[in-house]
């Protein structure tokens, strides 16, 4: 008798396991999280505000501090690889603009210039930053959709410089340099829509130190030559948009 209660009650428990097993509710996965995807090459476009720091020493004139700023505008290609959250990469970018500075004084002594045999009293010299670019490796984190980096490299600037009768407003000397530094900066970019995104960007180059020569622009005008040393810095602030190349940037994560 007791066996059979027994058998009984366990049958009956086996049975109400089996009906609570039914009735629980069926555990789902969570649904994919999309995170953004940074690897790819990209191509974009930028402009912005430059401002040049130039100190002019010369045996004549002395030393002459020259600042001044004008609007950018250019374009940038580059490459991201992204590992975990850490996206490493390279960039070129070339800007152009017109950022024209000089100084006028009287005609330095003790060579004076002159033209056609006419001694100019008051002459300036000066220079125009036309056109700029860097080439520069770059580190930055996302945070998703966004991109906060940093970068480092080379940079390049072309100058044009110039030597003015301010009597009659004739050219007397000119010349015109590439020269090459170093740039660092920082930035933000964040992915707006698709393979698109937007960035803001710090920069600062430095060119050191360079000796431009002047030539004198005809026969008439003399001295033929005379050499400047001239420090360089840029500066600048840009805003840019770039599209990534590739399948779509997007990657799930669970």
């Amino acid at each position: 008798m007791c066996v059979c209660v027994c058998l009984t009650l366990a049958a009956a428990g086996a049975a109400d396991a089996a009906d609570l097993r039914v009735r629980q509710p069926v555990t789902k996965a969570p649904p994919p999280v999309a995170i953004y995807n940074w690897t790819g090459f990209y191509i974009g476009g930028h402009g912005g505000w430059a401002w040049t720091d130039k100190t002019w020493v010369d045996a004549l004139s002395g030393t002459n501090h020259l600042i001044s700023d004008n609007g950018i505008g250019g374009g940038q290609v580059g490459f991201n690889w992204q590992t975990g959250a850490w996206v490493l990469g390279v960039e070129a970018q070339a800007s152009w603009t017109h950022i024209r500075k000089g100084w006028t004084d009287p005609n330095p002594e003790p060579i004076k210039w002159s033209k056609g045999g006419r001694t100019v009293s008051v002459a300036s010299a000066g220079t125009t930053v036309d056109h700029f670019g860097t080439i520069a490796a770059r580190i930055g984190y996302a945070l998703d959709r966004g991109l906060l980096f940093a970068k480092g490299g080379g940079a390049w600037a072309h100058d044009i410089y110039r030597a003015t009768d301010e009597d009659t407003g004739t050219p007397l000397a000119g010349a015109r340099d590439t020269r090459w530094g170093w740039m660092a900066g920082v930035g933000y970019e964040y992915a707006f829509l698709g393979n698109w995104s937007a960035k803001v960007e710090l920069d600062y180059l430095w060119l050191g130190t360079k000796s431009i020569t002047y030539v004198a622009v005809s026969s008439d005008v003399t001295p033929p030559t005379r050499t400047f040393d001239v420090e360089q810095a840029i500066g600048l602030v840009k805003v840019g948009i770039n599209y990534r190349f590739g399948p779509p940037a997007v990657v799930a994560r669970y």
